[in-house]
């Protein structure tokens, strides 16, 4: 069974376990969607190690990962920054990946992850978290909306040079007012 202890703060040291998971959870959840062209050119520049160094190096951004008999499971990355304006919650963090390993969705990894991500909020005083997900993907919208988070309203992610549009889901921590759904 996973415990909170699991979870732990992920550092440029950590790239060479955290960036094949990354790779193949995003190849798993969007190439069945979207054509191997879109999928490559996107990958080439947001999947790489000079990419995730310069992510990890930058302090607005939290990287926590989950080991499961010292392997590491999944990831949660956090981003402090802009928020769309549909977020009216504020201050408001952004959950910009979180990520499982391959045959590990379904076994409340996600959950401990979120968990994670709301406490890290939750001790930096945001009073919302905050996340893009692309429409086509049912899965995980019905696994936000499990963990509490509401449709505000929607923003253009780029694939590589393919524009998608993601749902912005906002969910409410430490006792806030709700989101208004769209």
């Amino acid at each position: 069974m996973l415990t909170v202890s699991d979870i732990s703060r992920l550092d440029p040291d950590d790239i060479d376990a955290l960036l094949p998971l990354a790779r193949s959870a995003f190849i798993a959840t969007y190439s069945d969607h979207n054509p191997a062209d879109i999928m490559a050119e996107y990958i080439s520049t947001a999947f790489t190690r000079q990419q995730f160094s310069r992510e990890m190096q930058d302090p607005n951004n939290l990287f926590l990962g989950i080991h499961e008999q010292g392997d590491l499971a999944g990831f949660v990355k956090l981003r402090s920054g802009p928020v769309p304006a549909d977020v009216s919650l504020l201050p408001a963090i952004e959950i910009e990946r979180i990520y499982t390993r391959a045959g590990h969705t379904g076994r409340g990894i996600g959950r401990k992850l979120m968990d994670a991500a709301v406490a890290a909020a939750t001790e930096r005083h945001y009073k919302a978290v905050w996340l893009g997900v692309w429409q086509q993907n049912h899965r995980a919208v019905a696994f936000y909306e499990r963990e509490g988070f509401r449709i505000v309203g929607t923003k253009v992610f780029m694939m590589g040079s393919d524009a998608q549009t993601d749902h912005i889901m906002v969910r409410s921590i430490n006792g806030s007012e709700q989101p208004s759904q769209q």
